[in-house]
């Protein structure tokens, strides 16, 4: 198993685990350090992890605590630089676009709740199938991952709560950056429109 793929499954694991239920999360054996960790993670908007401990739990390297820098560590170097989406990558968001471009219909009040639901539950299920099938390198991996946990936050949030407009906006600003920072051409064609 390459390392990139085990670093690929070892973020997928943490984000289930993220995505659980504080009660479920806590009901496992962790160190005081890990407890400590996640406490501070929930603090964070949109179930999100702290960037540092979000690295630091993944052995990609990072700053020093305080220390600040003009760019994200995990964008392409210049603006017009995109990492490239593989095919696996590009299938799964292509699925996440359909759903989201579906969702317009909700949006309307043109389907019904239990549509919704599912379509909020296709989007994590591509967000699985992104996460699965991951080849990214560990910087794009980072630049990715900013983009499909919050994604998939809100997703949850949409399927358990149908009624919850805000959760289509906030799955809609997840993806934002993904055709400014993935060279994908179902995106990018979109984020032109």
């Amino acid at each position: 198993m390459s390392n990139i793929h085990s670093a690929c499954m070892l973020v997928a694991a943490l984000a289930l685990s993220a995505s659980l239920p504080i009660e479920a999360q806590d009901s496992h054996s962790h160190t005081q350090q890990e407890k400590q960790g996640q406490q501070q993670d929930q603090k964070h908007e949109h179930g999100q992890m702290h960037k540092h401990e979000h690295m630091h739990k993944h052995g990609h390297k990072h700053q020093k605590e305080g220390t600040k820098t003009a760019t994200p560590a995990a964008t392409p170097a210049t603006n017009t630089q995109k990492w490239s989406a593989d095919a696996d990558l590009r299938k799964g968001m292509a699925d996440v676009h359909a759903a989201l471009d579906d969702l317009r219909h909700h949006e309307m009040g043109h389907m019904p709740a239990n549509m919704a639901a599912e379509r909020a539950g296709k989007i994590e299920d591509a967000v699985a199938y992104i996460i699965a099938n991951c080849k990214l390198t560990p910087d794009a991996d980072a630049a990715l991952h900013k983009i499909i946990l919050p994604l998939q936050s809100a997703a949850q949030r949409l399927k358990k709560d149908p009624a919850d407009m805000a959760a289509i906006a906030a799955m809609r600003d997840a993806v934002a950056n993904y055709p400014r920072q993935f060279d994908d051409p179902l995106w990018s064609a979109a984020a032109s429109e």
